[in-house]
Order: structure tokens, then C-alpha cells, then sequence
């Protein structure tokens, strides 16, 4: 029986009166062209503002989801319980991932995604790149990870390999924020920068996820 078959037995993925579902929280699918004309066409108009953007929206998303699903099904916070969560995101999509180091004591993770569908189809509409593309699975992949820790562990995620630049594959990174080195140049171009309109990711609230307005 696979993931999806399982998650539909046990009555969490739900189809009703138009709407999707998966453990209570709402959602609907793109078209993996359409999120990757959105990525390339976000950083074109705004720069790094807009990758920064959606870098965030998918760890916040992530990290809300991920605390919920843990939360409301009383998962361990361990390795067995990532996969789940992993499990999901290959479910809707978002390529087939291979955890490559999972390692809660250094608090450091390190993800293969053997197919990026965004990637792919930023490569194949645009052409070669000259940086990674995945900035809202980098963002979920970090939201997943830090769900695994208290919330006062703050933690970023780098994309070291991506198949958008040429790469067989797409690498994320995620270490606490305080350990990655400053003088990293994958570092300093994918880290968000702190502004005001940050504030907007406060109202990603378990709450609002699980009954939105």
C-alpha cells in the first residue's frame, strides 16, 4: 500500500465539496510549470525580496504543518517521524527525497531530491542557471527540520546542488542559523534578510492553518 493509499484508509487526505485536506489542513495543487514560472519571475521582478519571500512562506508553511501532524498525532520528535513528514511532500510532488544525514544532536540535516520538479522545469523553460532554484523546498525542507526542535532553535537551510544549474541532483543543508560560517558565499546569497515585513509569517499560527478564516 503506498503513502497516499495509507493516508486515505486512515481518513486524513480528504476530498469534500471541492475542497482538499491533508491532517485537517487545507491545501490545492499547482502545476509544476506554474510554480516554476512563479519562482524565476518572483526573483526577475523583486530580486532577492522575492526569493527571500518565498523561501519563507515555504518554512513557515512547513514548520506549522510538520508541529500540527507531530502535535496532534503525539510523533516523537525523531528520525522515523521526518520521514512521515517527508513522505508528504514527495506525495504532492515535490520530487523523491533521500535523507543523506540526519543528525539531531549536531542539529544538522542534509537532503538529496533526486527530482526536483521545479527545477527541472526552470531548467527546461529557461535554461542552465547559475544558482540553485528550490527556495521554497529549501524553505519547507528547513521548516520540516526545525519542527524537530524547540522553538527556540532557528535554523537555515542552504541549497548546495541543484538541477537547475546543471547538477544531477538538488542538495539541501540545514544547520541552526549560528552555525553556518559568515563567510560561506552560498550563505550570504541565500540568507534571508531581516526586514519588517517578516512580521507577515506571524500570522502562520496552528490556528489559522487548521481553520482558516
Amino acid at each position: 500500500m503506498s503513502f497516499t493509499d495509507k493516508l486515505i484508509a486512515m481518513k486524513v487526505l480528504k476530498f469534500n465539496e471541492g475542497e482538499l485536506s491533508i491532517f485537517g489542513i487545507p491545501g490545492f495543487i499547482f502545476m509544476a510549470n506554474t510554480v516554476g514560472i512563479l519562482n524565476h519571475n518572483m526573483e526577475k521582478r523583486f530580486g532577492k525580496d522575492g526569493i527571500d519571500l518565498i523561501y519563507l512562506l515555504g518554512k513557515h508553511q512547513a514548520y506549522m504543518g510538520s508541529s500540527a501532524f507531530l502535535g496532534k498525532y503525539g510523533y516523537r520528535k525523531d528520525l522515523n517521524s521526518f520521514n512521515m513528514v517527508i513522505k508528504q511532500s514527495e506525495m504532492i510532488g515535490q520530487g523523491k527525497s533521500e535523507i543523506l544525514k540526519f543528525d539531531q544532536k549536531n542539529k544538522i540535516l542534509i537532503l538529496k531530491n533526486l527530482n526536483s520538479p521545479v527545477a527541472k522545469t526552470i531548467r527546461g523553460l529557461y535554461g542552465i542557471q547559475k544558482k540553485p532554484v528550490c527556495d521554497f523546498y529549501r524553505g519547507a525542507t528547513t521548516g520540516c527540520f526545525q519542527a524537530m526542535f524547540d522553538e527556540k532553535n532557528d535554523f537555515l537551510g542552504i541549497e548546495t546542488k541543484c538541477i537547475a544549474k546543471g547538477d544531477p541532483h538538488c542538495v539541501i543543508e540545514v544547520r541552526e542559523i549560528t552555525s553556518w560560517g559568515k563567510d560561506n558565499h552560498l550563505v550570504k546569497e541565500q540568507s534571508p534578510k531581516e526586514s519588517p515585513e517578516n512580521e507577515e509569517f506571524s500570522k502562520f499560527t496552528l490556528n489559522n492553518i487548521l481553520k482558516p478564516s
